[in-house]
């Protein structure tokens, strides 16, 4: 697989593209933040774990509408996203991604396409 001519793989480019078009979807469809429930500002794509937990980077449940102040500079609210999740995806949801978070995903490109 390797890097191509411009310094990124086949699969780097499949996730970056996948993700900028998964987080329009996200700020169009929810609205409003998922913790202060306001619609009225710009959204962001915040997700309940970092984007590092690769397991649950693209998992609906593990993603909402935030506004651009609680997800850049105040931890994306984590405790309110989580009781936000559980309400919207049953009780224990909010768990179960916590511990999806914690393994190991290894994405292939088809499954990004």
């Amino acid at each position: 697989m390797g890097l191509n001519k411009y310094g990124r793989s086949e699969k780097a480019k499949a996730i970056r593209k996948f993700g900028t078009e998964l987080s329009e979807v996200i700020r169009a469809w929810d609205g409003a933040s998922i913790a202060y429930g306001r619609g009225d500002v710009p959204l962001d794509a915040g997700d309940f774990r970092r984007r590092k937990c690769v397991a649950t980077r693209f998992d609906y449940r593990s993603l909402a509408g935030q506004c651009k102040t609680e997800n850049r500079f105040e931890g994306g609210k984590p405790s309110e996203f989580g009781i936000a999740i559980d309400t919207n995806f049953g009780k224990g949801t909010a768990q179960q991604l916590f511990n999806l978070s914690k393994t190991t995903k290894q994405w292939k490109i088809d499954e990004l396409e």
